[in-house]
Formats: structure tokens, sequence, C-alpha cells
């Protein structure tokens, strides 16, 4: 059991976690001016890493159903391309290793010695999570994501929403009005689709995206992710330190993550390995 939990884990954070982000502190002396939600959109994306190939290493601590697991995870990445990720215990122990690309999903379980090989249906299939890569990039380099149940982050209108006490925009995926409208109409048909809300709280004085609160309303659960402590490396802006949270109201069940990043090199030739053992079984046949 206690393996399987690794196993659920490490996906969880290889789904939502590392995404490069900054918090500032309180700054009650500056004026935050008054911006559309599309000009701060397009602000955003201005700011966004520039690389070619991007790799960093993960310690992070899992605190679930009052265990403590902390794992270490090795990410490389290639813009637009693949994306590589090696999961392992603390203690050094492997966990699992996984490959993305635009098209397919690799992944190795190390602890059960299996593998899967096959395309982004394996999400929704077993996390009831509608990703695609372009999801999993954005989140990892701290860009804008919206998730396929939701809209095109284009398309976004809601009222760009200030917090002068903190020095925060901040804006939703789904007006106020149109989210009661959609949930009254959901119960009304019974309606079986997935409802997911995004809000985006964005450092008003370095336009990184400060926090983000992913809400399945369908399934009454959500994921908060805070990132804190930056520091610069190759002239842009890295987080040294994330807290996230995943809260399932169904049955009070609660995940939270704490992540220390590290080791950031830029534009390096990486290799991608992913071998596969001959004694593993394909969990598709």
């Amino acid at each position: 059991m206690k393996k399987n939990i690794y196993i659920i884990l490490s996906v969880i954070i290889f789904l939502i976690s590392c995404s490069p982000v900054k918090n500032i502190k309180k700054n009650n002396q500056n004026k935050i001016k008054s911006i559309s939600t599309k000009r701060l959109i397009k602000q955003v994306k201005n700011n966004y890493l520039k690389y070619n190939t991007l790799s960093f290493k993960a310690s992070t601590k899992i605190n679930f159903n009052k265990k403590r697991f902390p794992l270490k995870i090795n990410f490389r990445i290639k813009h637009d391309s693949i994306i590589w990720i090696y999961i392992a215990h603390s203690s050094g122990y492997p966990v699992a290793n996984l490959v993305l690309t635009k098209d397919s999903v690799k992944l190795i379980n190390k602890i059960q010695k299996n593998y899967f090989l096959g395309d982004y249906r394996y999400f929704y299939k077993n996390f009831n999570i509608k990703l695609n890569y372009n999801n999993i990039q954005s989140l990892l380099t701290n860009e804008f994501f919206v998730f396929a149940d939701t809209i095109n982050i284009k398309k976004i209108k809601t009222k760009l929403k200030i917090k002068p006490d903190t020095g925060f925009y901040m804006f939703s995926t789904l007006k106020k009005h149109k989210l009661h409208k959609r949930l009254r109409k959901q119960s009304k048909n019974k309606l079986k689709y997935t409802l997911i809300n995004q809000t985006f709280i964005i450092n008003a004085l370095t336009k990184k995206i400060s926090k983000i609160i992913i809400e399945n309303i369908t399934e009454n659960q959500k994921i908060s992710i805070n990132y804190n402590t930056f520091v610069t490396k190759n002239d842009q802006l890295i987080p040294k330190n994330i807290l996230m949270q995943y809260n399932n109201n169904n049955d009070s069940s609660i995940i939270k993550l704490k992540i220390k990043l590290s080791k950031f090199n830029f534009d390096k030739k990486l290799k991608y390995k992913f071998k596969i053992p001959k004694s593993y079984k394909n969990i598709n046949e």
C-alpha cells in the first residue's frame, strides 16, 4: 500500500508542481495601476521564461494521511518538444521515470516493475483530468494554462480585481454569474461534464503568476499553488520554494506538498534516457 501511495503522489507532483513564479512582500506604498485583463495577460506572457532547454531538481516533502513522504525529482525540458522526469525516494531508491512529448506519454513504474506506453488519455482515464503537453509545460515554466474543460486564455473576459493592500491582480476563467448559470444548468439537466474554474493571482510588480487556484466544482475538489522565495538565474526569476495543497471536500482528505527547487541550467545539451527493463510488464496488455 505504501509503495502505491508513492506512485500516486509522484504523479500528482508531476501534474501540478514546479512552475517557476514569484511572490513579493506587501508594498502598500506603491499604488497599483488600473489595467485591463487582456493587457495584463499580454504583459505576463512577455515575461515568460526564455529557454531552448531547461533542467532543474526538486526536493519534495508530502504530507498525506498523517504521514510524510520525501521525494527527489529531476526535470529536463526541451521547449515545445519533450519533458523528462525522474522520481526517487529521498534515500535514492528509484520510484518512476516519465517522458512526455506532444502526442505520447511514457511511464516506467520502478516499484511495481511495469510500464505504460500511450497518450494523454491516460490522465483522463486514471485521474479524470484532461491534459496535454502544452498544459504540463506551461505549469512547469510559469505560463498561463487552462484545462480543456474551461476556455482558451485569449477568450477570458472576466473583470480584473485589484488588491491594493497586497500588490496583486486577480482574475478567473469563469465570470461569477456565468458560473452560477452553468451550475444551475448542470443541476437541472443532470449533465455529467466537469466544471472547472481557475483563478490566477498576478504579482503587480514583476508580472509573474503568484498563485493559481484550480477548482473542480463538479467533483468538489481544489488545488492551490503558492510560490515563494525567488532566485535569479540567467537573468530570469526562478522560484526556490513552492507550497501546494489539494483538498477533496467529499472525504475531507488533504495533501500538502513543500517543494524546494535548485540547480537550474539553461540551454545545456540534455539526455532523455528511457530504457524499459526486459523483465517489466506492459500494463496495457
